[in-house]
C-alpha cells in the first residue's frame, strides 16, 4: 500500500499528466490552487513569526535572570 503522501503512481495517468503539463508551464495553475498555496504560505509565515516572537521573548527572559542575579 501506498504511504498517502507519496507522489506515487496512486492517481489516473490522465490526471498525473495533466499534473505534470501544469508544472513544465509555469503560470498554469488554476486560482483554487493559487488559494490554496496562498492559504499555505500564510500559515508558514504565521508559524514563523510565533517562533520569532517567542525567541525574542526567551532571550528578554535569560536578560532579565541575569541582570538580576549579578
Amino acid at each position: 500500500m501506498a504511504d498517502p503522501g507519496s507522489t506515487g503512481d496512486n492517481f489516473p495517468p490522465s490526471t498525473k499528466a495533466d499534473a505534470l503539463d501544469a508544472f513544465r508551464q509555469p503560470g498554469r495553475i488554476t486560482t483554487a490552487e493559487t488559494a490554496e498555496l496562498r492559504r499555505r504560505q500564510r500559515g508558514k509565515n504565521i508559524a514563523l513569526v510565533v517562533v520569532l516572537v517567542a525567541l525574542v521573548l526567551l532571550f528578554y527572559a535569560i536578560a532579565i535572570v541575569k541582570f538580576k542575579v549579578s
